[in-house]
């Protein structure tokens, strides 16, 4: 494996006291040492020369690339190092000693490549990859996916010990970044997904090193270096890249490598909801998903200080907390697919416990929900989608505080809203109920639509009705008198009850829309 000249110099100053000046290149160039014996001519790129300094020849050819490395002192210094690299040892080191000292770093880095060469060519195990750059980088690595999900990690020797939770990783079974983390993350490299340069970031108390994958110009996924232990050093910007290029070699030998085995699952539900037929492998996907399970789709709509956080993290957390749940981001939202039958309680029923599992996304992450009935076939997905989406709408206009919406309690809501089309409400009111309208629109303290609804829902009882208004029952006789004249429609008739009762649903609707709008509370 070739080297640089910072790599070089930074292993042999642990061991001999060196000083470095001069041209550097940064690319891994740079072949085992050779030794200067005192009548070369010319010195060439990419080629590593150990000198004594009194044997350096006084004005060869130097070509942008060398390096040189001298034991002792030189009046030829200046020259040399205006030209090429040079790494200066004192004058009592033996010559043949730093030269083995020199073999053995390259030696150190070959065995290193040749591990990642024999992983590459087994089992392309990304995991094994970071695992053995550890004595590398001497420092944490880890990998994540397009999604932020951990593909690798090569940590603390401990998982438990202490200072691991002020590392990126998430809490324990979890392959999740750290919201915290995350949100460092997203700072420092959000704007630079796209460079394909490696990146030095300085965080609070550490740094990382962060080189992105890409596979066909797309953006994969993240190498990062965690500078915990010791400094970042310059010959690990090259290193790291070598091991983000062995990486990507092993996404392009196993595509699979950074993403998980529900990819089938996600798109064969998103292409659902968009109404799009499965191919074989997206149905083969939904039959198993199907066996035996029950789903409600839920629609997740973020507040503003939420909104930047990447879909995929979040579908990653939705996932991670619901067991066999798929997520996917979807209309500027995340929509999920969460399985109920592990969440069953003693009642019977699974509504209670997957509410009281939501409040914790809904506090900490400032979110809506909308969740759809229960399914047991995802094939059905579009339109138990569209049952979570009209919750949301719906809950989101009349109930605001609540954030989380159940389809069913506002499946009258949305069945009401839709009977009625494009047109509004008053343009199916007969003579009758414009002239109720028109006697609220008044000024009057006693509304006629609203005790005509109230005596309607309560199947026309007299005794109930005059209870929920708060007055008399021979008070009550008399108004519905005025109505019914006013009214002109025959209440006896069940086809003009309906029809009535729906117009009142769709006023009262309209109403607790309009305060809400208003700030009035409702």
């Amino acid at each position: 494996m070739k080297l640089n000249s910072d790599i070089v110099f930074e292993n042999l100053k642990k061991t001999v006291p060196s000083e470095m000046c001069g041209h550097r290149v940064v690319e891994l160039s740079l072949g085992r040492p050779v030794f200067c014996v005192g009548n070369e001519r010319a010195f060439h790129a990419g080629q590593l020369y150990v000198a004594k300094a009194d044997r350096l020849p006084q004005r060869p050819v130097i070509e942008k690339g060398a390096v040189i490395i001298c034991v002792g002192e030189s009046l030829h210094f200046a020259y040399y190092g205006e030209r090429c690299c040079v790494i200066r040892i004192r004058e009592n080191e033996n010559l043949f000693s730093v030269f083995n000292l020199i073999q053995g770093i390259f030696n150190k880095y070959d065995a290193w490549n040749e591990q990642l060469q024999e992983i590459l060519n087994s089992n392309a195990g990304v995991e094994k990859m970071v695992e053995c750059s550890r004595s590398i980088f001497e420092n944490p690595i880890f990998v994540i996916n397009a999604d932020f999900r951990f593909i690798a990690y090569s940590g603390y020797a401990d998982p438990s010990e202490e200072g691991r939770e002020d590392t990126v990783m998430g809490p324990a079974g979890s392959d999740n970044l750290r919201l915290p983390a995350l949100g460092r993350f997203l700072e420092l490299s959000e704007p630079s997904f796209h460079v394909k340069e490696p990146q030095l970031f300085n965080l609070p108390g550490s740094s990382t090193l962060n080189v992105n994958l890409f596979k066909n110009e797309d953006y994969i996924g993240c190498l990062t270096i965690d500078y915990r232990l010791r400094a970042h050093l310059s010959g690990d910007t090259a290193l790291a890249r070598h091991l983000a290029d062995m990486i990507m070699l092993a996404t392009q030998k196993y595509p699979a490598v950074l993403y998980n085995e529900k990819g089938a699952l996600r798109q064969a539900l998103q292409g659902a909801v968009d109404g799009l037929p499965a191919d074989a492998e997206q149905s083969m996907a939904l039959a198993a998903a199907n066996l035996g399970r029950e789903y409600v789709c839920a629609k997740m709509q973020f507040s503003n200080r939420f909104a930047q956080l990447p879909a995929g993290y979040i579908r990653n957390m939705v996932e991670e907390s619901f067991p066999q749940s798929v997520a996917f981001e979807y209309d500027s939202s995340v929509v999920a697919f969460i399985e109920t039958k592990t969440l069953y309680g003693r009642d019977g029923t699974y509504r209670d416990k997957l509410q009281d599992m939501m409040k914790g996304f809904i506090q900490s992450m400032d979110m809506r929900v909308g969740v759809s009935d229960s399914m047991d076939d995802l094939n059905s997905a579009r339109l138990f989608y569209r049952q979570a989406c009209a919750a949301l709408k719906n809950g989101n206009l009349v109930h605001f505080k609540r954030r989380y919406y159940t389809f069913q309690d506002y499946a009258l809501m949305e069945m009401v809203v839709n009977s009625l089309g494009e047109l509004s409400a008053e343009l199916y009111y007969s003579k009758g109920m414009r002239r109720l309208a028109e006697h609220d629109a008044s000024a009057s303290h006693v509304s006629y639509l609203e005790t005509l609804r109230v005596y309607l829902d309560q199947n026309m009882s007299i005794t109930k009705t005059a209870s929920l208004l708060y007055i008399h029952r021979s008070t009550l006789l008399e108004r519905l008198s005025r109505i019914k004249k006013e009214l002109d429609t025959d209440l006896e008739n069940p086809d003009e009850r309906l029809r009535l009762q729906i117009l009142l649903k769709a006023i009262q609707i309209h109403e607790a829309i309009r305060v809400k709008q208003d700030g009035q509370p409702l």
